[in-house]
């Protein structure tokens, strides 16, 4: 009998033990299964998160500085700053972080929802829909397929259609979407700067009315592509792996709004600050740093009504690896 027992208990252990390592291969692997969930923890300032098959970046909850609250989060996990490249937008908080104990759960229903230790929904990434899975990829992007279509590519939802303050290569933006910096360095919610393709296909830098955010309620805008031709709009933002910037037109006609550096061989993201500096990131160590100018906007202009001076560089920064 004490044999017997001494068996089942260490077949049950064999069959945990290779539960466990099927579902670690299946993180490890960037594939996400419907039900697994991930929570904001107190004790440490990076909770456990989900991984790129290559482990460039992670997914997960980030706790933000000196605010007392986390923010779901893609950053940068090989490199010492974990820069923060998407985060949840739209948080049903005042600062747009959610506190200590909340979850993310991957639903079939809702895709990505985070709650909080109360159990009330704060976000969700899909208002409807049917999961099958949850896929992160090595670009950084966290795909949502439709159930029992992730061979033929049927996407419900991705990071990299729902942009924030960040591109990364290979990440484009469609007409009517935009990036938005944050509010603060330490508040996720919107902020007051935007860059967005417009619906008659025109590239917009934008400064929105501080108190609302809204991209309808426009300060100023300051500079456009003039790719608003109705029989040849703007159809889509290009970042591609080369660190070209362009705006495709309907006819296959390329907009260039940054070319590629023939002295550079990696393509970085770029962002929106919240003193609204497009610059990019690379995920190493940088050895040194030159500059430029995007758009042609690198110059000092009078911010009215206050006429107070304010530099707004509107350039790139490119770290050499």
């Amino acid at each position: 009998m004490g044999s017997l027992s001494c068996s089942i208990i260490h077949l049950v252990l064999i069959l945990q033990l290779q539960t466990f390592f099927v579902f670690s291969q299946n993180i490890r692997n960037g594939s996400v299964p419907v039900g697994e969930s991930l929570t904001a923890s107190e004790s440490q300032q990076i909770s456990s998160s989900w991984r790129s098959p290559s482990g460039d970046f992670a997914f997960g909850f980030r706790k933000i500085q000196p605010n007392d609250g986390f923010t779901l989060s893609i950053w940068f996990d090989k490199i010492s700053d974990k820069t923060i490249v998407w985060h949840a937008q739209a948080v049903n908080t005042t600062t747009g972080l959610v506190p200590n104990g909340s979850k993310v759960t991957l639903t079939a229903d809702g895709g990505l929802v985070i709650a909080d230790p109360r159990g009330q929904e704060l976000w969700r990434a899909l208002s409807g829909g049917s999961v099958s899975r949850g896929r992160f990829t090595d670009d950084g992007n966290f795909v949502l397929f439709r159930d029992g279509s992730e061979d033929s590519d049927e996407v419900l939802w991705s990071s990299f259609e729902n942009p924030t303050d960040t591109l990364l290569p290979n990440q484009n933006i469609e007409v009517g979407r935009n990036l938005s910096s944050r509010r603060t360095e330490t508040s996720f919610k919107k902020g007051r700067f935007s860059l967005r393709l417009e619906d008659d296909g025109n590239l917009q830098l934008h400064s929105l009315n501080a108190e609302t955010a809204s991209e309808s309620d426009i300060y100023s805008q300051y500079y456009e592509s003039n790719t608003n031709d109705p029989n040849n709009p703007g159809i889509q933002l290009v970042f591609n792996q080369s660190g070209e910037i362009y705006v495709l037109q309907r006819n296959n006609s390329r907009f260039v709004v940054k070319d590629r550096d023939p002295d550079f061989s990696i393509a970085a993201p770029f962002y929106i600050s919240t003193g609204f500096l497009l610059s990019t990131i690379i995920p190493k160590e940088a050895r040194r740093i030159v500059g430029g100018c995007l758009l042609g906007l690198c110059r000092i202009i009078c911010v009215a009504p206050m006429m107070h001076l304010g530099i707004w560089l509107v350039g790139i920064i490119i770290y050499v690896v």
